[in-house]
């Protein structure tokens, strides 16, 4: 085992120089928190636009749902009718 121990130690002291330094990476690559976690708090009061592709027809019109397809999503988002905050052509 002392031989994985150092290579621990070497693979750390390689990495040494971003210490304290501004990196890049996708929110897909954290581990912890989950990915969702980190998009939510960063962007979850962000205001999205997208396309009304579909209404739901049952239920009362306060508990329609639409269903919304976004450019740069390649899947719908469904959520409340009555979460719309704006409407544009």
């Amino acid at each position: 085992m002392p031989l994985i121990e150092d290579e621990k130690i070497v693979a750390i002291e390689g990495f040494r120089f971003l210490m304290n330094r501004f990196v890049r990476f996708k929110v897909s690559d954290v581990t912890i928190p989950a990915p969702q976690t980190v998009v939510t708090e960063l962007y979850g009061g962000d205001i999205v636009q997208g396309k009304v592709v579909d209404i739901t027809e049952s239920g009362t019109q306060e508990q329609a749902f639409i269903v919304v397809k976004v450019d740069a999503m390649k899947d719908f988002l469904i959520l409340p009718a009555e979460k719309v905050i704006g409407i544009t052509d």
